[in-house]
């Protein structure tokens, strides 16, 4: 059996148990981090995505996911001391702490801190050790923290989550909840906050991470929460992206500009260079999530041709796709996808045709 073979193995065991456990995604982030920086994939895969999404059933994104995790958990030299907080919070908690921690928050006094706080709720409550707060809750404690005079008080944190917690409950849906509490966080005047702020990320986006087009967070500094926030940051990102290549219906394609954006079905018409002189023009659908498209039943409302979905993220899996296109005319095709994400992620433009 091959190292490949063995870490695929692994990481199978590792990322059934990553959704339930932080411990579990970093171990997996790490051997991940690994296959992909050494392209341990290349003996068998053409590339890292057909990697996870073929051998290991997930998406790219979601593999760098763990791969962050991973990475920010390195970069802070955390230890076994957190075992216990590791081993039972969630992945998506893990990774919103680790990647906010890198802006000024005393990344191991929190960490003590929610450690703490779980131990002391499943010893009031004898129940079994699990974190009863969301990843929305995870948010607006990082950014109440940077109001904290003295970050390194742990119990100063420990009661500032406490109250989050208690508010987080009295609430059912999530924005409602979101704005509620920072109001009356905000209104009573924390004793441990010494200037309150209005925040919240559920309603802006986390901050925009950009590695490979870095004059975009200059201009726009969250992730976008909505499709109309999403086309704004397409728009600006495209010409950034002219001299990029991807493939397209198996010819390579550079962006040469935006025809036109409309309300309509399609959203807009894009031209495309394929040679020096040699221009086609394309039909593209925006959406926030790739989802969407399903949801909204453009191929069951229209027969106007849509070449290319071009999304925030890319949440569908090509099972749903197969199973949706059952039901229609032969003649239906599903439009291959560009998750802008992905994008920002790699710099590299991938074309998905969920095959």
């Amino acid at each position: 059996m091959n190292t490949l073979t063995q870490d695929t193995n692994t990481l199978k065991t590792l990322i059934a148990l990553a959704e339930k456990t932080g411990k579990a995604s970093i171990e997996a982030g790490k051997i991940l981090s690994n296959i992909k920086n050494k392209k341990l994939y290349e003996s068998q895969y053409k590339n890292f995505s057909d990697y996870v999404v073929v051998a290991l059933k997930i998406s790219e994104t979601k593999a760098n996911l763990y791969i962050n995790v991973y990475q920010n958990f390195d970069s802070f030299g955390l230890d076994k001391d957190y075992e216990v907080l590791f081993s039972n919070i969630l992945v998506s908690h893990l990774d919103v702490l680790l990647d906010l921690g890198k802006n000024n928050i005393n990344m191991k006094t929190t960490l003590s801190a929610i450690q703490d706080f779980l131990i002391e709720k499943k010893d009031q409550k004898k129940e079994n050790l699990r974190p009863n707060f969301e990843t929305t809750d995870i948010f607006l404690l990082v950014n109440l923290i940077k109001d904290i005079e003295d970050e390194e008080n742990k119990e100063k944190i420990k009661k500032l989550l406490k109250d989050i917690v208690d508010k987080s409950s009295e609430y059912k849906n999530q924005k409602q909840k979101n704005d509620k509490i920072f109001k009356e966080i905000n209104e009573s005047q924390h004793e441990i906050l010494s200037s309150p702020k209005k925040y919240s990320y559920d309603k802006f986006g986390k901050p925009l991470k950009c590695n490979f087009f870095e004059d975009l967070e200059n201009i726009i500094e969250n992730e976008p929460v909505d499709e109309q926030g999403f086309v704004a940051l397409f728009c600006y990102l495209f010409n950034m992206l002219k001299n990029t290549s991807f493939q397209l219906f198996e010819k390579i394609f550079y962006f040469e500009s935006i025809f036109l954006v409309r309300s309509g079905y399609p959203d807009a018409i894009i031209r495309l260079k394929q040679q020096k002189n040699i221009f086609s023009i394309i039909k593209v659908e925006f959406e926030f999530q790739s989802s969407r498209f399903l949801r909204d039943k453009h191929l069951e409302k229209s027969d106007e041709r849509c070449d290319l979905i071009i999304c925030w993220e890319h949440d569908l899996k090509g099972t749903t796709i197969e199973k949706y296109l059952k039901k229609l005319p032969q003649h239906k095709k599903f439009p291959q996808i560009i998750s802008i994400k992905d994008v920002l992620e790699t710099g590299k433009i991938e074309v998905m045709d969920n095959k």
